[in-house]
C-alpha cells in the first residue's frame, strides 16, 4: 500500500460559500494531484463542487498511469459522498 497525504485549506467567501484548494501526495507515485471544492449553500442544504486534476510527467506511460489515478479517486469521491449521505439520513 501507498502513503497517501490529503491537505485541504478552506475559506470562506463573501457571498456565504465556502472554497477550498485540495492536494493529495500518493508517497512513491509519480503523479500530481491538486483541485478545488466549493461548498454553497442551497435551498434544501448545500452543494458541494469538486474538481481535481490528475497529471504525470511520465513519458509513454504517464497518461495510463494518470488515468488509473484519476478513475481511482472518482472511486474513492463516490464512496465518500454516499459514506456522508448515510450519515446525513440518520439525522432526519
Amino acid at each position: 500500500w501507498n502513503t497517501v497525504e490529503q491537505t485541504e485549506q478552506w475559506r470562506r467567501l463573501d457571498d456565504g460559500a465556502y472554497a477550498a484548494d485540495i492536494g493529495i501526495h500518493i508517497a512513491n507515485v509519480p503523479v500530481t494531484v491538486a483541485g478545488t471544492l466549493a461548498l454553497e449553500p442551497a435551498e434544501d442544504g448545500s452543494v458541494n463542487h469538486v474538481r481535481m486534476s490528475v497529471e504525470s510527467s511520465i513519458p509513454l506511460v504517464g497518461r495510463t498511469l494518470a488515468e488509473f489515478v484519476a478513475k481511482d479517486c472518482k472511486r474513492i469521491l463516490a464512496a465518500e459522498y454516499q459514506y456522508i449521505a448515510d450519515r446525513l439520513d440518520l439525522l432526519d
